[in-house]
């Protein structure tokens, strides 16, 4: 829908007339920041303010206490009686790491902000129990008791500590568990020890061969006194070094700087030390893996060599060439090739992982080893490691530089938006468990398997524990009873095929065999079907193959021929004879479907070429035979059949090119009632009815899928599904570039990913269950041979569902429901704890709606006056992006696309209002300083601003140079429209006002709210008849850093607002008619960055705050 009229202010703020404001300076260089509609019939209660402000790091402190805040304006004597209490945090995962206690539980412990979560990972294997943790944040050192933590029972802090640094890594000793070391930010191994009857942590030593800035740090314990630390530096390089306890034991230097790697184009983020390897000939080697801003991943040799050069501390400060990069004509001392390197990621990697390994580990015969790296692309990849033979032979005679290659195996995008800031690794047996945290609030648990056990797994053989194997099916040699085929010059190949039942596969061959293969998980083997010598030529023919049932296969020859196949008789047997090439058959009933109604039929569409009508084939469900067949007339001649079903009592059929049409029953057939066009040209892949929706004779409710919509995994869906669980999830699958997908859209979950080549080929996807949990058969024909992946669970599950991936900058509530809109260009409706069945503690996403092109700005939700069919109240969801994007509704009712408004700009804020005719005034602000006002209706759409008289409608803005205006509307004779012109000025800020709030007060007046640039909260009192500020109030240093978000509730004639700050605290506030202002609570706050704060209505008064994460807090109100 167009929209063809504005209400413009056609200069620019501080362009007209000087007189206008002779008091109102430096407006002419300031934006328009924040609107709000004033209205006499209707007021709109309160408006949520937004700027967009970038995140370049995320900082999360374990502890935080709260400083008195120095507040001069603050009145003392109103009563304090607001408190909050945070109910849900959802915020970056900065910290990971598996506990094994007694129990046998495999527990995994995640770090949020200041809290410490426990997730059970449901393994029943145990390794050993520490009984303790070691947490760092900062500076700040705690150490932890976990006796009770399988059990549900808090842990408690034994003892705290302050390192002399900030700690990037930190271990206990496997000797002596009362001690640990500490790596920080200036490469200094700290050694404490911890002292249990004194509940005290001693920091003994302090030591360090060098002190460079690092990015990044890690250790190992070699001895009861000797730890091996590997630090990346700032500006590239590695330094790999020992530290010795106790004063170097007797040695003459407590450290020994054993390498300095130089070759990467970037600062090290990830460092990490392997275990001591066996490789062939029973050598031992030690690896480092490290990662970089240059997005390579290098793996290096340091194990410690017989003729090693002895280095000092005074190498590293001898000089050299510095920056990143390697000069080869002059190597650094002490410095080496790496063994292999690989380049990764769309990005930064921020970390790389070998297996978890409580002992020394072989590498095998295959001389393979698999690591992990983590990016800032939100991405796991698995890497494959292998070792060139020959070097391997060199290097078991002390020979040689051990060389070696690194394939990528397999990428895990699990996660939103970006940044994985943490992970960690566990093993079990061949089994590796590996757990990340992203910026999205999302924890991810993948299982995977060494190269070794894979390998021994696709041997047709695969172990009951392996959780998903990959065979290459053969085609078996005729037997004696085939008979006898003129010789054939192309090979024989496995055209069409289709599982029938969970173990049973039929396929047709190009030779004109039905073979019958039967699965045993890993294992297939095959069966001859007797074909009759009359069907010969109607199985090579064969162009479909489909289960038609439980046990039935039908399949369509290009001949015209319709064959069943049934399991149960073991029998082939021709139903129909048609007058055309068969070139695609349509089951319409599913197994469910007929569990469900009883029915003992079952119905197929077959099409044949050149007609658009299919013919409809009713089939005995138990025996197969044909019990009717009628041709189905009325569609459109250029209608190509894609996909079919039946949605009630009508048949649904959709096309090639993304029509869909409707036929409802006649006598002897159906009729097209209708044609829809979708927004799609593409095939309309797939067709579902829409649990729980009580079809009618009147109202249908379904899902259709295609290859041109939009989703994480890509736009190829081939088919969908809902899961039989109390809450229905919707699951889909499809393709993405060369890998078949199943994706959980309703948790936002891949469930699994086979490299299959890509979506242009025979497959079959069979399911026996209908949970994304049950195991599933994958059969795909490549170059000429057919494979079968056989999942027996999924790869990958949550144990934390997350949020969005990038900063939340606008929120907005309606029906019970939280809107969130981020810089991911994505709107979430979410459904909060308290409104959930399942009572789960976290956020349920409901719906996810991707349609701007650049970060939402602001989010608004208006009601109308008119109801839907089932009695629900109705309204209207608008939004902008930092653009001139604005969107109107779900179902999208507009969009705003002016041709005649420079696509640079952006729209700072809008203001919605609604009126009492169910119309909605819209009023934009740009970063031009224009305003653009506008009347939505649902039946005439947009249009101009013209039934509005002259005084009966105002604005209030706020700009970026502190001040606040009040804006009226005036009529230009000549041109025949309206401009907005400047009625009033108020300075209240120091510089930019970043949010404002407008709340009706009693005699004709508004309280005007205001959080700026400068720290300050400002109370301003505005007349209704003239719209000029009667007083402001103004308090200095409310925060400590800018205030971005406020949200007011008006309590009696008082008013309670909430304000968050980039000094993440939330704090609450009362003001007075008087210009009093309290300060009723100061919370820390795990959201940095914070963006927009709205108030949740509902049983008890919730307060969401957005920014980097997201939190729930409950409030208790005065009065």
């Amino acid at each position: 829908m167009n929209w063809t009229e504005s209400l413009v202010c056609k200069n620019f703020i501080g362009s007209v007339a000087p007189n206008f404001y002779p008091f109102h300076s430096g407006l002419e260089d300031a934006q328009l920041l924040q609107i709000v509609l004033i209205k006499r019939e209707t007021i709109h209660d309160k408006a949520i303010a937004k700027f967009s402000i970038s995140c370049a790091w995320i900082s999360c402190l374990p502890w935080k206490v709260a400083a008195e805040p120095c507040l001069p304006h603050l009145d003392s004597t109103m009563p304090v009686n607001v408190k909050l209490q945070r109910e849900l945090s959802q915020v970056p995962v900065t910290a990971l790491e598996f506990s094994h206690p007694s129990s046998g539980k495999q527990l995994v412990l995640a770090g949020q902000d200041n809290e410490i979560e426990v997730f059970d990972t449901e393994a029943r294997q145990s390794l050993y129990s520490p009984g303790k943790l070691l947490i760092w944040g900062a500076k700040l050192i705690a150490i932890v008791s976990t006796d009770g933590l399988d059990t549900g029972r808090v842990p408690s802090v034994v003892a705290t500590a302050t390192a002399p640094d900030w700690i990037y890594y930190g271990a206990f000793s496997p000797y002596d568990r009362s001690r640990a070391c500490l790596v920080t930010a200036h490469n200094e191994a700290v050694l404490i020890r911890h002292e249990e009857k004194e509940g005290r942590i001693i920091l003994e030593e302090v030591i360090a061969p060098a002190r460079p800035g690092l990015y990044s740090a890690t250790l190992t314990w070699l001895a009861a006194d000797c730890v091996l630390v590997a630090a990346g530096t700032v500006f590239g390089e590695i330094l790999v070094w020992k530290a010795w306890a106790g004063a170097g034991a007797g040695r003459e230097s407590p450290h020994e700087l054993l390498y300095v790697l130089t070759g990467h184009e970037g600062s090290i983020f990830g460092v990490d030390i392997s275990p001591f390897y066996t490789i062939i000939g029973g050598r031992q080697v030690r690896f480092l893996a490290t990662s970089s801003d240059d997005r390579t991943i290098r793996i290096w040799d340091i194990s410690e060599q017989t003729d090693a050069i002895e280095q000092t501390n005074t190498h590293f400060s001898k000089a050299r060439e510095t920056g990143f990069g390697s000069d080869e004509a002059h190597p650094t001392h002490g410095s080496r090739p790496p063994v292999a390197m690989a380049m990764g990621h769309l990005s930064r990697i921020w970390g790389v992982k070998f297996p978890a390994a409580t002992e020394p580990g072989t590498l095998g015969t295959k001389n393979t080893l698999d690591i992990y790296s983590f990016g800032e692309d939100a991405t796991t990849q698995c890497w494959k490691m292998e070792f060139h033979a020959k070097n391997v032979t060199e290097i078991q005679a002390d020979k040689g530089i051990l060389t070696g290659s690194l394939t990528l195996k397999g990428v895990f995008p699990l996660h939103e938006g970006k940044h994985l800031w943490s992970r960690a690794v566990s093993s079990s047996g061949n089994k590796q468990l590996i757990v990340t945290g992203g910026a999205d609030s999302r924890i991810s648990l993948i299982e995977a398997h060494t190269t070794e056990s894979e390998a021994m797994s696709s041997q047709n053989s695969a172990s009951p524990t392996t959780p998903s194997v990959l065979i290459t099916v053969d085609i078996p040699k005729p037997s004696d009873k085939t008979p006898q085929q003129p010789k054939k010059k192309r090979q024989e190949v496995i055209g069409q095929y289709d599982f029938i039942s969970k173990e049973k596969l039929v396929a047709a061959t190009s030779y004109g065999r039905l073979l019958l293969g039967t699965t045993r998980e890993a294992n297939l083997d095959w069966k001859e079907i007797h074909v009759e010598e009359a069907l010969l030529q109607d199985v090579e023919r064969t162009y479909v193959l489909k289960q038609a049932a439980h046990g039935i296969a039908v399949l369509g020859a290009t001949s015209g021929s319709v064959l069943i196949y049934h399991l149960a008789t073991d029998r082939l047997f021709r139903v129909a004879s048609l007058p055309g090439k068969i070139v695609g058959i349509t089951c319409l009933s599913t197994n469910i479907q007929r569990e469900a109604s009883g029915a003992k039929s079952l119905d197929i569409l077959v099409h044949l070429f050149g007609t658009s009508n299919p013919t409809w084939l009713t089939l005995c469900a138990t025996t197969g035979e044909l019990l009717n067949q009628i041709e189905v007339s009325g569609l459109n001649p250029k209608f190509v059949t894609a996909s079919a079903a039946i949605i009630g009592q009508f048949l649904v059929i959709g096309s090639r090119h993304g029509w869909m049409s409707v036929l409802a029953p006649v006598e002897n057939g159906y009729q097209s009632v209708c044609d829809i066009a979708t927004r799609s040209t593409d095939a309309i892949c797939s067709i579902v009815a829409l649990p729980g929706f009580q079809d009618s004779q009147n109202h249908i409710s379904f899902l259709t899928t295609g290859r041109d919509v939009i989703t994480p995994f890509g736009p190829m869906i081939e088919g969908a599904w809902f899961t039989d669980d109390p809450k229905p999830e919707l699951i889909l699958y499809g393709f993405r570039s060369k890998c078949f997908v199943v994706w959980n859209e309703t948790r936002r979950e891949e469930r699994a990913s086979v490299d299959c080549g890509g979506a242009h080929r025979s497959f079959s996807f069979f399911l026996p269950g209908r949970s994304d949990r049950d195991p599933f058969f994958f059969t795909f024909t490549k170059t000429s041979t057919l494979y079968l992946y056989y999942q027996r669970r999924p790869l990958y599950a949550a144990l934390k569902i997350g949020i969005h991936g990038r900063e939340v900058r606008a929120m907005t509530s309606a029906h019970g429901l939280t809107i969130t809109g981020a810089e991911d260009t994505t709107i979430r409706i979410w459904e909060r704890p308290e409104y959930g069945t399942d009572g789960a503690k976290q956020m349920k996403c409901l719906a996810l709606i991707k349609a701007h092109m650049a970060g939402i700005q602001k989010l608004a939700w208006s009601p109308s006056n008119s109801a839907t069919d089932s009695g629900q109240v109705d309204g209207y969801l608008f939004s902008s992006a930092g653009s001139t994007e604005f969107f109107l509704g779900v179902t999208c009712e507009g969009i705003f696309d002016e041709t005649d408004i420079d696509k640079d700009l952006r729209i700072m804020d809008f203001s919605v209002q609604p009126r009492r005719d169910g119309s909605i005034i819209i009023t934009m602000a740009f970063s031009n300083s224009f305003l653009s006002t506008y009347l939505f209706d649902r039946l005439d759409g947009f249009k101009g601003l013209v039934e509005a008289s002259e005084n009966d409608i105002a604005v209030l803005t706020a700009s970026t140079d502190g001040h606040i205006a009040t804006w009226k509307i005036r009529h230009v004779e000549d041109q025949h429209t309206k401009q907005w012109v400047l009625n009033n000025v108020t300075k209240v800020h120091q510089n930019s006002i970043k949010c404002l709030a407008l709340v009706p007060a009693s005699a004709g007046q508004f309280y005007v709210v205001t959080g700026g640039d400068d720290n300050s909260l400002g109370l301003s009192l505005l007349s209704r008849d003239i719209y000029q500020a009667v007083f402001r109030h103004v308090c200095r240093r409310a925060h400590a850093a800018a205030i971005n978000g406020m949200a007011v509730e008006r309590v009696g004639e008082s008013l309670v607002v909430f304000t968050a700050s980039n000094d993440q605290r939330l704090k609450a506030w009362t003001m007075s008619k008087d210009g009093r202002i309290c300060l009723q609570a100061d919370m820390y706050s795990g959201v940095a960055d914070p963006g927009d704060i709205e108030i949740l209505p509902g049983r008890n008064l919730t307060i969401a705050l957005g920014g980097v994460g997201l939190e729930l807090w409950k409030t208790s109100l005065p009065g």
